[in-house]
């Protein structure tokens, strides 16, 4: 169902717009390019645990201890177990999910070699929905159960997979640390099983997180060639569902080196491989990722081009993350082509999406450009309140990566740095100086623990305070927001509320 707008009369006024808002499915037309260079927002599909679902994919097995009221049982959780496959493979997730908790709510009396089969599809699935925190509860399991699991190849599978499911669910949650943490206990797996889909899966994970999440695209490259360099290896070659995920981690590390030619090249060949595997949300992601390329380079029409076939690819396969990262790009890209009016309504529908599934990354991405379309709007005061939230949102993450070392702290505020130094300067231009050296202050405080050998814990950013008018601004743009969040989680589940909450979103709305 496509998400209603989100910019009523009240806040619109607020940000000078006139009511109403661009909605989910719209086609916004082509228009000149400017020469502007902006950071822009992109997907950040990272491994994709359909890839595991195939070593698990075995018919259940009775184990012969189980005696026959727990055959009777069987019976019945192979009956959920094969429906749930059934429409796992015809992408129908949530119905998919229905029956695999059906199966495990009947699974107590079954073995553990039997339930890691539907734990793993459980969270394969929540990840696939973006649910990362219920991803997190699956991979728990897996960990807790994996040594007590009588097949060794499954109890490696077992292990590896609770790690990548925890540290696809981290990456979600931009808990970046964490998330390097389960990659590399995968990692171990592999080289401890000697599996070479686990290795070659979290060494994928790995570099995606480099050059995603840390900035480190050198080091990204480093691994995703090694990967591609096995693509026709006669012993251990790459995995064939594995090449998408190994070509975009490639394009994404050279588009971060500003090499826009290998990056496009990269992104096309995802693209061809996507449409063999008959992969629509791999060819989403590619066409956004070309869409940015075309952003960094300024050239704002080829990449709202990229952006329109996009959209209506990522609406068909139902998942609403990659929708609204689409439709953030859009409201980038119209930011820099002299329409912020649409832009911020583009926006502000991609921003609680990002929220609701707990993408900080693509929260702090929403917001920034929410302030850039406001200071080319003529607002640079409401500009200066979306670009502090951003920040905040920024320092947030930045918290969880105390325990990295300062190598991957650097190069993740290396990231986001720039986006510091616009709030500096629209604070400097409305003669707001001690405001602007605080945040200027929270890009020096790594380079002065590095000068002082001090610990992360001896100091943290609390984050930059608003003004009395600020908050107003941010409460009522929370308001629409946190209603348009509820609504976004309600329509995932299809909850019995729904209704109400769109008439309630419809009454705030005409306020």
């Amino acid at each position: 169902m496509v998400l209603r707008a989100l910019m009523g009369s009240g806040l619109a006024l607020v940000l000078g717009l006139q009511p109403g808002a661009v909605t989910l499915a719209a086609r916004p037309a082509l228009v000149t390019a400017s020469p502007q260079t902006p950071a822009a927002i992109a997907p950040a599909p990272f491994g994709d645990l359909r890839l595991l679902i195939h070593r698990v994919a075995a018919p259940l097995a009775l184990s012969p201890s189980q005696n026959k009221s727990d055959a009777q049982v069987w019976q019945q959780v192979v009956r959920y177990y094969e429906a749930g496959q059934a429409l796992y493979n015809a992408n129908r997730y949530p119905e998919a999910l229905a029956q695999f908790n059906a199966a495990w709510q009947l699974a107590a009396p079954l073995d553990n070699d039997n339930k890691v089969r539907i734990l793993i599809y459980i969270g394969s699935i929540h990840i696939l929905l973006n649910q990362p925190q219920q991803a997190l509860a699956v991979a728990a399991d897996l960990a807790a159960r994996a040594p007590t699991i009588a097949t060794p190849p499954l109890r490696s599978l077992a292990r590896a997979a609770g790690a990548l499911i925890a540290a696809d669910s981290h990456v979600a949650l931009s808990n970046f640390s964490l998330a390097l943490e389960q990659y590399q206990a995968a990692l171990a797996t592999g080289v401890d099983s000697g599996d070479p889909f686990i290795l070659q899966y979290a060494s994928l994970g790995l570099g995606r997180l480099y050059t995603f999440g840390l900035g480190q695209h050198q080091r990204a490259i480093e691994i995703c060639q090694g990967l591609l360099d096995r693509q026709h290896a006669p012993r251990n070659p790459l995995d064939p569902s594995l090449l998408a995920g190994v070509l975009m981690c490639l394009g994404s590390a050279h588009l971060g080196q500003n090499d826009f030619a290998a990056a496009t090249d990269y992104y096309t060949q995802v693209r061809q491989v996507a449409r063999r595997q008959d992969n629509p949300l791999g060819e989403v992601y590619a066409l956004v990722n070309l869409g940015w390329t075309a952003q960094r380079q300024g050239n704002y029409t080829q990449a709202i081009a990229h952006f329109n076939e996009a959209l209506p690819i990522a609406q068909g396969t139902g998942d609403r993350l990659a929708e609204a990262y689409v439709i953030g790009n859009l409201g980038h890209s119209y930011a820099y082509l002299g329409d912020p009016d649409r832009a911020i309504a583009l926006l502000q529908q991609a921003l609680p999406i990002a929220r609701a599934v707990g993408d900080r990354q693509g929260e702090f991405l929403a917001l920034r450009s929410l302030g850039e379309a406001l200071v080319r709007q003529g607002r640079p005061e409401l500009a200066i309140v979306f670009y502090k939230t951003a920040i905040n949102v920024s320092e947030s993450v930045r918290l969880g990566l105390q325990a990295l070392p300062l190598e991957l702290q650097r190069s993740f505020v290396d990231t986001v740095a720039a986006e510091y130094r616009a709030l500096a300067n629209l604070l400097l231009e409305a003669g707001r100086i001690a405001e602007a050296q605080q945040v200027l202050d929270l890009l020096k405080l790594e380079e002065l623990r590095e000068f002082t050998g001090t610990t992360r814990a001896a100091w943290r950013s609390e984050g930059l305070v608003f003004s009395d008018g600020e908050q107003r601004v941010i409460d009522a743009h929370g308001s629409l927001i946190a209603l348009g969040q509820a609504v976004y989680t309600c329509e995932q589940t299809t909850c019995d509320g729904l209704n109400q909450l769109y008439r309630e979103q419809e009454a705030l709305l005409a306020t």
